[in-house]
């Protein structure tokens, strides 16, 4: 099922909280929306469901418009950030219940609830009442009474957020082998980047309710259209220094090999990880230590500039405040932003700027 959203507008009294939103998502594809609160995702979601009615825009599924079929026609699953599942109703019970909504046959309903909940990895657990099941089983009987109906798209609203952290990964892994074991088409919004990078064939930045990136997670976290993209996506976050004001010294000797005018209006952009502690020729001051368990997190200071490095535990370890170290920047893992713009700048070998205006860079299509 490919879904369609064209020029989605949603107001709440004169707030926008979507608007001139486009967004295509692919035959069997998982796309997650990320962005900051209040930048417009579950908004979107509900209008998928049919749950929000927009000032404008119209949803498509496999061309078909249904933007004013009701819910319960438009043939989708969801799943609720707190799962919304019945207490007084048995597992079982909770996942036939869509079946029931629809009057389906209650034979062929409990051979589908016996088939998903085998499925889902709750088929021992069908006499239990919610009460009695810990936070990742609940998560798996909401995702099972979602898809019990055979959805044609599933809407997955910050499924995770309530789970531990271990359980997470181990929930997040299982909707992804399942979705593409279904080839169900899929959107996940997420507050949660690592969550999003993971589970994503693309993810669709937001903010101020638009697109302002959609493309592949590899894409994304290597060559971000835009400053906004690259500073939300990412922890620790991206170093960014300007040519202009306190770190234009830095900032111009960073960028000196790749722009041969200076580099004025310009913002250099280093993930973490690409600086190397240890060796280079610029001085660094160490000024604190994080160890975040496999790497450290180091704060050094170059003159009035900041500068954070993701260096191996070991080396982290070794460490003292107050030293001075020498450092060095992976320059192919330099990025390079329009200051005014906010647009990636790709310089070519004459030296000729040129901005990436675009939200998207692999397939689909962003608003």
């Amino acid at each position: 099922m490919k879904l369609d959203i064209e020029g989605l507008t949603v107001e709440y009294g004169q707030v926008a909280a979507v608007r001139g939103l486009n967004l295509t998502v692919g035959h069997g594809e998982l796309v997650a929306l990320v962005g900051p609160s209040g930048c417009g995702k579950t908004t979107t979601l509900g209008f998928i469901t049919g749950f929000i009615r927009p000032k404008s825009g119209r949803v498509r599924f496999d061309g078909l418009d249904v933007t004013d079929l009701p819910p319960q026609r438009r043939g989708i699953g969801y799943v609720f950030q707190d799962y919304a599942i019945y207490p007084h109703m048995t597992v079982r019970e909770n996942i036939r219940f869509p079946l029931d909504a629809a009057k389906v046959d209650r034979k062929k309903a409990e051979r589908d609830v016996d088939e998903i909940a085998g499925l889902m990895g709750v088929g021992n657990l069908l006499a239990r009442r919610p009460h009695q099941l810990s936070g990742g089983q609940r998560q798996r009987v909401a995702l099972a009474r979602a898809l019990v109906k055979k959805p044609v798209v599933l809407l997955l609203d910050e499924p995770l957020s309530n789970l531990d952290a271990h359980l997470r990964v181990e929930v997040r892994a299982e909707i992804r082998r399942l979705q593409l074991d279904l080839k169900m088409t899929t959107v996940f919004v997420t507050h949660d980047q690592a969550e999003a990078m993971a589970i994503a064939d693309r993810v669709a930045v937001m903010n101020n309710g638009d697109i302002v990136a959609l493309t592949s997670p590899s894409t994304l976290y290597s060559r971000p259209p835009s400053l906004f993209a690259a500073q939300f996506i990412g922890s620790p976050q991206i170093n960014i220094w300007a040519t202009d004001g306190p770190d234009e010294a830095l900032a111009r000797r960073v960028i000196a090999p790749l722009v041969g005018d200076g580099g004025a209006g310009l913002l250099a952009g280093v993930r973490p990880e690409h600086v190397m502690v240890g060796a280079g020729d610029i001085k660094a001051t160490t000024t604190l230590t994080e160890p975040l368990g496999r790497d450290f997190l180091v704060h050094l200071e170059v003159g009035p500039s900041s500068i954070r490095s993701l260096v191996p535990a070991a080396q982290g370890a070794l460490l003292k405040t107050g030293e001075v170290v020498p450092i060095a920047m992976e320059r192919s893992h330099l990025l390079l932003f329009d200051a005014a713009t906010g647009h990636r700048v790709e310089i070519d070998e004459a030296g000729t700027r040129r901005e990436d205006d675009t939200r998207e860079t692999d397939g689909g299509l962003a608003g």
